[in-house]
């Protein structure tokens, strides 16, 4: 069933935080490339939007797998992006 896309942020055991959407894993709800599709941009361009805009402190992504991994070293700028994209997806009625 599709919902609106809506991240949340969470703190791993390193210390770093998180964010992504985690309410219906089983359906993709996570996969990275959700955020840049709704934006209407590249995957290269949200990982620079990430890098520049959002000051990401750890990212790294794994073309085999197809996975990036991103994260903060603070709480405040993972929320900063969390609230920023949950705004966009609200805003474009964003479901999937």
């Amino acid at each position: 069933m599709a919902h609106l896309y809506k991240a949340s942020i969470w703190q791993g055991g390193s210390g770093i935080w998180y964010c992504g959407d985690i309410e219906d894993l089983g359906h993709n709800s996570g996969a990275w490339w959700i955020p840049a599709r709704m934006l209407c941009i590249t995957p290269a361009d949200y990982v620079r939007l990430l890098v520049e805009e959002f000051k990401v402190s750890v990212i790294d992504f794994n073309y085999n797998k197809n996975y990036l991994y991103f994260g903060w070293r603070n709480e405040a700028d993972a929320r900063k992006y969390k609230n920023w994209i949950n705004a966009k997806a609200r805003k474009a009625n964003y479901y999937f």
